[in-house]
């Protein structure tokens, strides 16, 4: 495999080459022609009661120039199929990508050309599981039932490290043509050659390459992927075409995947390398007599307290002049200069940990936030992650210090139960990180409260985020002052209580951490989620609700059902009843126990109070759709129960 200078200096020269040789491909996709059968269409008869359709989707990438033009027509067909104005263009910031070049228009059934003159506005976009997008907004002008909205907008990136790329086949709604064109890299000019593979792509021919070196893929009538609450990464599931450069002598999926570990290996292994100096650091932080564990989280803490550059906002040129922040070349200018970029953490916890006497290697993951890896494409950029595999006491121990506030033990979510090289000099073997469990992801929330003559709860509340709930939080949050943290955080706790409730924070949270848990207490007022007939009071025996507990509302299920990990729900409320006032009769208490989870709820009657318990827990991450009838039960029964009530009565 080439070096990655070599690599940059061929590209560089096929973009100049690509500036006197292809100026054609410069050129932005042109609007097509209406149809006016097109204008008067009422309805898609392959896509009954769509609210929109995309009448065509082209995407016109060009390697040489490290550029994409895309282009959308859609047909609105109703009310609902006016959001379809709203454009949202998610995008990347890695390789430097940006979005310009953005054009659009609205077509009214009269022909009646409406353009777009505004401005896209600049966000940050928090999904699911605290996952940042970077995205280009607008909306498109007077659109109606009826109308037919377009545009079109280019993106490009800064650097030519990018040797893959993919056309995505479905997209949200049912498309009637999809035309999509690749420019590869100039084999005068790059020594690599091109591949590709399909997935789930039964609507159109392989990808096809003209004289003038272009690829071609043509489909028609592709369904669209209907969006499902808790669903896999859309790239697992959609048709897709994914072209990838690489040497004809690593085309063997097992040679390819050795000769990127290999040359990994040898990258991490210059920079760890073996000084005397780290050697005497490992002896510091640790003692003799420690027991194996003990000394490994020491080593972690002591990776932990680096200066984490990468999670720091982004710093100017003048701003690294300014305060000297020098490359670091090795481990022992990690220990010197006291900082690290990315991964440089993780190697050189890798390097304090050899140096204890642990065996321990590096291991390149793929992230599974928006990708499952597939071994058969052969691109390296799959593997985009990476942590440090310890053997401790006969198994590996995957640890990831390189992403701050992450404790010991655990590691972030998409790089859990997902595949990865365990480096070595030979290149290494593929092993597979360690499935998060329950409680590796959990929520303790407890509650003293007093029911006053008025009817409102008063008492103590205390939220305590352990493991993934905590290190997500404190990840989110890391940019942010105390007072927006605590403010946000104090507004997803008050969303769990009844309408009016109010809460005062009274403790300092640890956001700086890692190992304890992220806790909150609180003073709350709030009222009783129930009914008062004459002198009786029904109470809902979970004071607590959870927004995130899965809502399957549909009984039928076209994807697998995926989360991000395993979690688990720990509620105990106390509440003191007025002294006139007595439990008559509760429900019996629940014990649900599935492969998918555990419920249990319970009321207990106490002198002068009620003590309620409950627990839920979600074992799994990811369910085929055969189980997705037992899944949807599961979770039914557990909002079906979370109904059940008590009866006060007042003497």
């Amino acid at each position: 495999m080439l070096s990655r200078e070599r690599i940059f200096l061929l590209c560089l020269l096929a973009f100049v080459c690509a500036l006197l040789v292809h100026p054609s491909a410069r050129a932005q996709i042109d609007w097509q022609p209406i149809d006016p059968a097109d204008l008067a269409m009422k309805d898609e008869p392959l896509a009954p009661g769509a609210p929109a359709i995309y009448l065509y989707r082209a995407v016109k990438r060009n390697d040489l120039l490290a550029s994409e033009y895309r282009y959308y027509r859609i047909k609105i067909l109703t009310e609902a199929g006016k959001d379809q104005a709203n454009v949202v263009i998610e995008y990347s910031r890695a390789h430097g990508s940006s979005v310009g070049a953005i054009q659009g228009r609205t077509i009214h059934p009269d022909g009646t050309i409406i353009p777009w003159e505004g401005k896209a506005l600049d966000q940050v976009l928090e999904h699911a599981h605290h996952i940042k997008y970077f995205a280009k907004t607008f909306a498109l002008p007077d659109v109606q039932v009826g109308s037919i909205i377009e545009y079109r907008y280019s993106i490009g990136w800064d650097n030519y490290w990018l040797l893959a790329t993919t056309w995505q086949v479905n997209e949200g709604l049912f498309t009637r043509q999809l035309h999509c064109t690749l420019q590869p890299y100039n084999k005068s000019y790059n020594p690599f050659d091109l591949f590709w593979q399909t997935q789930r792509v039964p609507y159109g021919k392989a990808p096809q390459q003209t004289p003038d070196g272009l690829f071609h893929f043509d489909a028609q009538n592709i369904p669209g992927i209907e969006e499902e609450p808790f669903m896999p990464p859309e790239s697992s599931i959609e048709g897709r075409v994914d072209f990838y450069y690489t040497e004809s002598a690593t085309t063997d999926e097992t040679k390819y995947w050795r000769k990127v570990g290999k040359d990994r290996d040898s990258e991490i292994e210059k920079f760890v390398g073996h000084y005397k100096s780290i050697e005497e650091e490992a002896a510091r932080v640790v003692q003799s007599n420690d027991a194996p564990e003990t000394k490994l989280r020491k080593l972690y803490a002591r990776a932990e307290q680096l200066r984490y550059l990468s999670s720091e906002p982004s710093k100017t040129a003048d701003q690294i002049k300014q305060e000297n922040l020098k490359d670091n070349k090795s481990v022992e200018d990690v220990l010197k200069n006291g900082y690290a970029w990315g991964d440089e953490i993780d190697w050189f916890f890798l390097a304090l940990v050899r140096a204890a006497g642990f065996q321990a290697s590096p291991v390149m993951v793929s992230s599974r936030a928006d990708y499952f890896f597939n071994r058969k494409i052969l691109d390296r950029d799959q593997l985009d992650a990476e942590v440090v595999a310890v053997s401790l006491n006969g198994q590996d121990v995957f640890l990831d210090p390189a992403s701050k506030h992450c404790p010991y033990g655990i590691l972030p979510w998409p790089k859990t139960g997902v595949q990865g090289i365990k480096l070595d000099k030979d290149g290494g073997t593929f092993v597979n990180t360690t499935l998060p469990k329950s409680s590796d992801a959990s929520i303790e929330r407890i509650a003293t409260l007093s029911l006053g003559d008025d009817g409102w709860l008063h008492g103590k509340l205390i939220v305590s985020f352990s493991g993934q709930g905590a290190y997500g939080r404190r990840d989110s949050a890391e940019n942010e002052d105390d007072a927006t943290r605590n403010k946000k955080l104090t507004d997803e706790v008050t969303s769990w209580l009844p309408a009016g409730a109010t809460l005062t924070l009274t403790n300092s949270p640890d956001w700086a951490g890692s190992e304890a848990p992220l806790r909150f207490e609180f003073d709350v007022k709030t009222h009783y989620v129930g009914t008062s007939t004459g002198r009786r009071v029904i109470m809902s025996e979970t004071l607590l609700t959870d927004a995130w507990i899965p809502n399957f509302e549909h009984p039928a299920r076209t994807y697998p059902v995926y989360f991000a990990n395993p979690w688990e729900l720990k509620d105990e409320v106390t509440l003191t009843l007025p002294l006139q006032m007595k439990m008559e009769d509760s429900a019996a208490p629940v014990d649900l126990t599935t492969p998918f989870g555990i419920y249990h709820l319970s009321c207990e009657k106490q002198p002068a109070a009620l003590h309620f318990v409950r627990q839920i827990s979600e074992s799994g991450i990811y369910y085929d759709v055969q189980y997705y009838t037992d899944i949807r039960s599961f979770f039914e029964k557990v909002r079906s129960d979370d109904t059940q009530q008590v009866v006060l009565e007042t003497q």
